[in-house]
């Protein structure tokens, strides 16, 4: 039981570590486009990937 636990404990670390690893791949990402273009949308470019990222 404790292990189960303990393992559930490890495989939610590992995920969320991934995913915060992944936003600011994304984030980076974004942030170069952003200096190489730098055209209008490039909010509604963030807000999307945002929304993607939540949903």
């Amino acid at each position: 039981m404790v292990q189960k636990i303990m393992k559930n404990l490890l495989i939610f670390r590992l995920v969320t570590r991934f995913k915060n690893s992944l936003f600011f791949l994304c984030k980076g990402f974004a942030y170069n486009i952003h200096i190489k273009h730098f055209h209008a949308n490039k909010y509604n470019f963030l807000i999307r990937l945002l929304m993607r990222m939540i949903g």
